[in-house]
């Protein structure tokens, strides 16, 4: 089974709209956040590359082989963490970009379906009327 260590959702401004560590909270809390903020720059980087590549790709293509190819939303493993965690991604049409960092074993097809639950979960916050698009997700594992 894979072991989910972080999960955040960025806008397509590329703001950090959530984050959320699931490793144990204890002196260095602070140093975790700060680490995992980081991770998730980092891989946004290479989301942005990967992006800008297939925008090229795209230009050269006919208007109609285009249309025959669906958009893969979820962008594989984009890097690894020093302490051996696999970072993916994943890019809406509307460029919100979801990551989660992983810490074990993992099947290809438990993070495609995680990710789908991620953004069906984003989607329920979004049709909220007291949600706002854009602005930071208050996390409930405070409260």
């Amino acid at each position: 089974d894979m072991r989910v260590v972080c999960v955040a959702i960025v806008g397509k401004l590329n703001n950090l709209l959530y984050l959320q560590s699931f490793e144990s909270p204890g002196p260095s809390e602070i140093e975790n956040e700060l680490r995992f903020n980081h991770t998730i720059y980092s891989a946004l980087d290479i989301v942005e590359e990967k992006l800008n590549s297939e925008n090229a790709v795209k230009k050269n293509e006919t208007a109609a082989s285009s249309k025959q190819k669906k958009q893969e939303m979820f962008l594989d493993k984009l890097t690894i963490t020093p302490d051996d965690c696999v970072v993916f991604g994943y890019v809406t049409n509307t460029l919100l970009k979801f990551f989660v960092i992983i810490n074990e074993d993992y099947k290809i097809n438990d993070v495609r379906n995680f990710f789908v639950y991620f953004h069906k979960l984003y989607t329920d916050l979004a049709q909220n009327p007291f949600y706002v698009p854009g602005e930071i997700i208050p996390s409930t594992a405070n409260r």
